[in-house]
Order: C-alpha cells, then structure tokens, then sequence
C-alpha cells in the first residue's frame, strides 16, 4: 500500500517557498515555543527561595539558627533551628514555626505560597541579603522539597497519556484539528493553573495540562515534515526546532520582569488563544490526506501552495507510480500499479482520459522569465489506505520493531540528559535567569549546526559523535571546583562548559527528531512518535529528581547527565539512513531501505518477513 507520492509536487512548485515559511512561523510558534513554556516554566514557578526557620521579629538570627557547611561554605541551616535559643547545648529541631523565604531572585513561587497571602514579614540581613521575606503555608521546602520536583514530574505523566492519546487521533482525524483543539484548551488550562487555591489543585490541572501539551507537538512535528520535500526536510525542521530555544530565551526574560509565579503564569498562557486563531489559516498535511484517500483535497491545497509561493498553476495529473527510492527492482509493483501520465491540458480531456485514475486536476508551473512551461505529475503509487492502523504495526517487522526500539531509546535519553541540563542550569552558579538565557540561545546555532552536519553527513553519524561529544564534556564540567586552590572563582569555566554540553546535546537531539519524522511510515507516523514521546517522557519524569542530588555534591547531576548522553551513541549506527529519501508509507518500505544499504539486522529473514515483536 503506497500512496500519493508529494515529493515531485514539492519540489516544483517550491520546496523552501514562503508558504512553507509561513507554515513553519505558524506551528513552530505553537508547537515549539509557547510548547517550551509549559515545558520549562516549573523552573521559575517552583524555584526554591532562600530560606530558614522563621524566627521572632525581635530576635538574633545567629541564636536561633545554626550554621552549616555547604559546598565549603558555612551558611544558615535553611531547615532546623536550635531548640533551647541562647544555651550552649546546641540541639536542634525540624522547624516549628513555619518558614521565612527570601523575594530575591524569584519573588513569589509555589514553593513559598500562601493561599491567603498573609503573616507576610519584611527582614533585612546583609550577610544573609534577605529582602522582604514572607511566611506562607504551601512551604515546599525540607521534608517536602520532593514536592516541588512533583509538579513537573505529573506534567511528565500527563505528556504519557497524551501521547498516546493524541498520535492515534492526530493519525486518525487530521494535523489540523488536533492542533486547535489542543491550543485552545491549553490556554484554558494554564488561567485555570494560575488561580490554583491548594498545591494539589495545581498538582491535577499540571497533570491535564501534560496530556493536552502532545496535542500541540506531536501533530506539529508531523505536519511541518510533510509540507517538505526530501531535499528541503532537514532545513524546514531545522527552522521549526529554533522556536523552541526561543521561546527558552522569552521565558527567562519573561520571568525576569515578572516575579511572580501566577502572573508569570497568565503571561505564557495568553498566547495560546492566539495561536489557535493562527491555525484556523494553517492547511491540513498533503501526505497525511493522500494515506486517507483525501487525493484531491490534497492536490487543492497543493495547488493553492503553488500559488502562494509564485508560480502561476495550469496543470497536474495525479498518476500511478511505484516506490523509487530504494533502488529495488520495482518490477514486481508494475503489474498492479502501471504509471500514467495524460498527455492532454484540456481538463475535460484529462478528467476522460484519466478516469480510472484516482483524481485528476489540471495545472502547470510557468517559470519567471524563461517562457518555460513545466507539467507537475502527482503520483500515486499504491492504493488508497481506507483501513486504521494500531501501534502493533510498529512492531510488524524485525526491521520495524528495531527501528522503533533505537529510536525510542535515543529520544529517552537524550530528553533526560536535555531537560535535566536545563532544570539544573538555573542551579549551577551565577544568575538563574542569564543561565536559561543562556542555555536556550546556545540551541540556536546548536540547531543549526546539527542541520548542517545532518545534510552533509546524513543523520545517523552526526547523532553519534554529537552525542559522545556531549557526553564527555558535561562529565567533564561535573569534576571542576567552583573555586581554584588559590581561590580563583571559577564560575565563567563552569558555565562554558556546562553550555558547550548542551550545544552537542542540541544538535544531536534535533537530528533525533527530525530522523523520527522521517523513518517511521505514513500509515502509523504520528503513532510512531507518540511511542518515541511517551518512552521518552520518563527521562524529564526523571530528571528533576536527579537534579535535587545536587544536595549530595553540587556536580553530581550533571555528570549523571552526561554518562546518559553516551548509552544510544553506537545504537543509532543500527539505523537505516534517510537523508534524501522520500518518507516510507509502510512498514515494507522499511525493509526496502535496509535492503538498499545491505543492512544485516538479525532475526531480519525477508523484506517482508513476518517475524517481529510480539
């Protein structure tokens, strides 16, 4: 089962046009950036606060509050104080009076809300640079720090269940309508979020909010891939992937100015009834109308992308045609699938000459300036898919079950070791908003030179070495002392190469999911992703308790990060190449593609063997 081949169509009519710009502003800007938001806005909205017992207003600090070393720092114990203030026994307790938090950096967060907003005090302490701390009852700090790291792990759970949800719906209903229904009701949620009355209120809408963040990403992945040909994929993506570091860099700013949790909230949040406006505009995937059996919806708005991009549309023939890129003898695909070409740009004629063909439409493509008229042939090489396919069809081959194992491997631990350097930027030393400004403006050119190296070098390689690279970098970064032993601050060290880290991590990463648009077929690619998703959701499920280890030694985090970096660098050389190469329709396709670079996969007995997951 094949079907409409758009790749000619594409390439014709414009494979980087500026309808495909616009396209890519439009999702990457809901897909990616305003996606980014929810994604990293628990770093500022449940940032820990200096804190420590509260003490009476009259009081000494140094009487109630005993001193700990930190990091070969002595500093206030920010969770005991001592039990008889004054006597020289020196015993301490848990606090039992409640906290006092610092509004410096983060201002109000929920790890110091209150509900009612009162018992607020004003202290300053120039050792401590304690200004206008408050006492507030949520108080997600101590035995209840795990709390914190809670909130994000639940939108984690909530991305699971959404991606499962929304890759069958997305594959079953359209891009389109998947992507307004998710962006509306996420700009509902967030409101909601921000007016949260208990800690575990806001626990529940995270949770919902994480199924209804797959509805924004996982269709926008697969709609901006499909609205590219072969050649242009990479660039298109690789556009598409900026908004995501910049949406990073627009959250620090934006909590910059706004430090406070519900505001900050409301302000990433709004957007969201914008973009759903935007995608009313937006048309639905080509490739995703051909494998419904939509052709000529599909050829219409192919035909308005010509227009769109400049080039004045007079015909095209929707035909037949086998699958070519493999380089496999396409004989045994002729018999049941001849290729025809109507000669005829009368479209009367062409709708009789053609009609036992699937749908005819009639345009040509004018070039500027040459008086050259060329004929764009839409083809169709297999028939119309009318039936579902389930997830089992991931696993229908040895092929295509190996696959969608590496690829779900390489996403999980890429998206662990990614969102764990991001929580944990905002942690290492210096200013949490510069660090995430950072971090974010570095995936830019990070995003850009793995498109590059994707281009020049195809996809599987570069993901290897990038992802080695990564790996001994932050390890590296985890072993250098925050100060010489002369008492050089060593900071600025710290920070290049915890960014030069994340740049390798980035390239990498972008190239894993643009290979994922690529390999996993039409029939079940939004099905495909939403497995890579969902397994690749347990990493940040994961990944903001291994940042709180950073209690035990401050660089333990980052190391962890980088060694998880390193366990899907050899898998991916496993992996059928796809640079250049039209997307696969079926799982067959999958073992075309193997066969063509002489792939050897054991348990592999045939094209079109039988023998896979069970």
């Amino acid at each position: 089962m094949l079907k409409m081949d758009v790749d000619e169509a594409l390439h014709t009519i414009g494979d980087l046009g500026r309808g495909q710009i616009l396209i890519v502003i439009t999702i990457g800007a809901l897909s990616q950036m305003a996606a980014s938001w929810v994604a990293f806005g628990i770093t500022f909205l449940a940032a820990f606060p200096d804190h420590f017992c509260t003490v009476p207003h009259d009081a000494n600090v140094e009487d109630y509050i005993p001193r700990v070393e930190t990091n070969g720092e002595y500093v206030y114990d920010s969770c005991t104080q001592y039990l008889n203030p004054g006597s020289s026994d020196n015993l301490t307790a848990p606090c039992s009076n409640g906290w006092t938090f610092s509004m410096t950096p983060y201002g109000s967060t929920i790890v110091s809300e209150h509900p009612e907003n009162d018992a607020i005090s004003t202290i300053y302490n120039a050792r401590l640079n304690l200004i206008s701390v408050s006492l507030r009852q949520w108080d997600l700090v101590c035995d209840r720090m795990q709390l914190a790291a809670l909130a994000q792990s639940v939108l984690i759970l909530g991305v699971m269940v959404g991606s499962v949800i929304f890759g069958y719906l997305s594959d079953r209903i359209g891009r389109k309508p998947v992507l307004m229904f998710s962006s509306f009701f996420q700009g509902c949620l967030g409101i909601v979020l921000a007016l949260s009355p208990t800690f575990w209120f806001f626990l529940i809408i995270r949770f919902i909010m994480g199924i209804i963040h797959q509805g924004c990403t996982i269709p926008g992945y697969a709609l901006v891939s499909e609205f590219f040909s072969p050649r242009k994929r990479a660039i298109g993506f690789s556009l598409f992937a900026g908004f995501w570091p910049i949406g990073v860099m627009i959250l620090a700013l934006l909590a910059f100015f706004i430090r406070d949790w519900r505001y900050l909230q409301l302000a990433i949040t709004l957007p969201f009834f914008v973009f759903t406006l935007i995608c009313w505009f937006v048309p639905e995937s080509p490739r995703w109308l051909v494998s419904v059996g939509k052709f000529q919806e599909a050829s219409m708005i192919l035909t308005k992308l010509a227009r769109f991009n400049g080039s004045r549309v007079d015909s095209v023939v929707i035909g037949r045609k086998p699958f070519r890129d493999c380089g496999i003898d396409n004989k045994s695909y002729t018999d049941s699938a001849e290729t025809k070409v109507c000669g005829s740009y009368n479209q009367e004629e062409t709708k009789e000459a053609c009609s036992n063909d699937l749908t005819t439409i009639s345009q040509q493509v004018a070039r500027s300036g040459m008086g050259e008229k060329k004929e764009i042939k839409e083809i169709n090489s297999k028939p119309a898919i009318t039936k579902s396919f389930t997830y089992l069809y991931l696993c229908k081959t040895p092929r295509m079950a190996l696959v969608t194992i590496v690829v779900t491997t390489t996403w999980l631990t890429s998206s662990f070791s990614f969102h764990g350097l991001s929580l944990n930027s905002v942690r290492l030393a210096g200013s949490p908003y510069l660090n995430l400004f950072l971090t974010g403006a570095i995936e830019i050119p990070a995003t850009f030179v793995g498109t590059m190296l994707s281009i020049k070098f195809g996809r599987r390689k570069p993901v290897c070495v990038l992802l080695i690279a990564s790996s001994i970098v932050c390890v590296v970064t985890g072993f250098i002392p925050r100060q010489s032993g002369n008492g050089m601050d060593l900071t600025a060290a710290i920070m290049t190469f915890a960014v030069a880290g994340k740049f390798f991590l980035v390239s990498s990463y972008v190239i894993v999911i643009l290979y994922a648009t690529e390999v996993f077929p039409t029939v079940v690619r939004n099905q495909g992703m939403a497995v890579a998703v969902m397994t690749a959701r347990i990493g940040p499920l994961l990944a903001p308790f291994v940042v709180l280890l950073d209690e035990i030694y401050h660089s333990l985090p980052i190391i962890i990060f980088g060694v998880a970096s390193a366990i899907p660098s050899l898998f991916v050389l496993l992996l059928p190449e796809t640079q250049g190469k039209s997307q696969p329709e079926t799982a067959e396709d999958i073992d075309l593609m193997y066969q063509e670079e002489k792939f050897r996969v054991k348990g592999a007995v045939s094209p079109r063997g039988d023998r896979g997951c069970p």
